[in-house]
């Protein structure tokens, strides 16, 4: 929970300097050398709060599964995209 609190820190510094929305992102893949790369974003309302939320290493599939549902529910907005290596060696 240290580090949820800390980027909550951080999105709370951001907030006073006048961004409204603030969004958190994360990806995993390793390119065009072993499949897709994968990137999900999500931006939630800061005035509800969502109990649990850690890293998801840390929780079970389960809780995962869970939290996904509480979180899209909660979302201002979402979104997940793939992009295949074919692509990857496109753009580089």
């Amino acid at each position: 929970m240290v580090r949820v609190r800390a980027f909550r820190t951080i999105e709370n510094a951001v907030r006073r300097e006048g961004y409204s929305c603030v969004a958190g992102v994360d990806e995993v893949g390793r390119g065009c050398l072993a499949g897709p790369v994968v990137a999900g974003a999500v931006a939630l309302d800061p005035r509800k709060y969502i109990p649990r939320i850690a890293d998801s290493k840390t929780v079970t599939a389960l809780e995962r599964e869970r939290l996904f549902a509480r979180i899209v529910k909660a979302a201002v907005a979402w979104s997940v995209s793939v992009v295949e290596p074919e692509e990857i060696d496109r753009l580089n």
